[in-house]
């Protein structure tokens, strides 16, 4: 029997994805909560995507399709948000699927806590559906969403920075909007979305089948843009100095150090005017932040993150890395 309440709109973001809309809408459409608005925002694409879509507004009422001219994904979530009536809202990425009882677990979470943001655990699968084993780090718990933002900070706390296994009372989102052009777009809202819950609640539920294939905006992404990371946390700290939680920052610039120097070896040292200006606009950024919250320095760090291009260079020459 179908579950009843209060609108639930979900958004997804639509592009070359032909291989897998049919069964991502398919799972959404087969939700045992009933009462949906799915809003599905072709993004461009120039495969079937737009003619699958159009099918599927005809078959159920629930479903609203945007055609736009290609934005990338944060724009595309951000016309949904724009149009979004429900007083609870939902993401799903199109190339992968949920659990038919997923919002339905989601929002009796949600009601029975009073929370303002609902989270369940996920789970990866090849295109074939194949689980792939990982232990889960979610629990069912209740908590605050300044203490939540401490779980940001964890080693496998990815569970709480992605967006899609999660679902939203409209007001936390009223003032949110995804920055456009960027990738690891999830990391630059998260935190804003955190601090205004009064309470989140947790569900341990694989609920949200996260598929692993080739051609991914992330498995597709290499030199430069890896650095929007870097610039997501680097927001996220100050984010944390100036809304009373500093006591995360320690933790939080110990892992912002170590993916920035993981991710800056990745770049390109030899690239174009522009790809340059960013590696340097994310080297000031981290440069500001790590010099000046970081005692005690020690000549070769002091060096290496004051001339980033310099030591990444002779570094990549001394182990023969390539430039390009």
């Amino acid at each position: 029997m179908a579950v009843t309440g209060e609108l639930i709109s979900i958004i997804v973001p639509i592009y070359k994805v032909e291989k897998y809309l049919e069964k991502c809408i398919q799972s959404i459409v087969r939700q045992t909560y009933a009462n949906l608005e799915i809003i599905l925002v072709d993004d461009g694409s120039p495969d079937l995507c737009p003619e699958i879509c159009d099918m599927w507004e005809k078959k159920d009422s629930r479903i609203k399709v945007i055609h736009k001219k290609n934005g990338g994904l944060s724009d595309a979530r951000n016309a949904g948000l724009s149009i979004a009536k429900g007083e609870y809202i939902g993401f799903i990425d199109s190339d992968d699927y949920i659990e038919c009882d997923m919002y339905e677990r989601l929002y009796i979470a949600l009601k029975a806590d009073n929370a303002d943001l609902a989270i369940c655990d996920y789970e990866k699968v090849t295109e074939s559906g194949e689980v792939l084993s990982e232990a889960s780090t979610i629990k069912s718990e209740l908590f605050s969403g300044k203490s939540g933002l401490e779980k940001l900070t964890e080693s496998g706390g990815v569970h709480y920075l992605t967006v899609w296994n999660k679902l939203y009372t409209k007001e936390i989102l009223e003032d949110i909007r995804f920055p456009v052009g960027k990738i690891h777009e999830d990391e630059f809202i998260i935190h804003k979305v955190f601090i205004k819950c009064a309470r989140i609640v947790s569900i341990d539920y694989k609920a949200y089948k996260y598929v692993q294939r080739s051609g991914s905006i992330i498995s597709g992404t290499k030199g430069v843009k890896t650095l929007d990371l870097i610039d997501a946390w680097c927001q996220r700290f100050d984010f944390y100095k100036s809304n009373d939680v500093a006591q995360y920052c320690p933790k939080l610039l110990a892992a912002i150090v170590a993916m920035y120097t993981e991710r800056r070896l990745l770049v390109p040292e030899i690239c174009n005017f522009k790809e340059r200006k960013r590696i340097f606009e994310i080297d000031k950024m981290f440069k500001d932040i790590y010099l000046k919250n970081t005692k005690n320095l020690s000549l070769k760090a002091r060096l290496k993150y004051t001339f980033p291009s310099i030591w990444f260079f002779a570094y990549k020459v001394k182990k023969k890395m390539p430039l390009r």
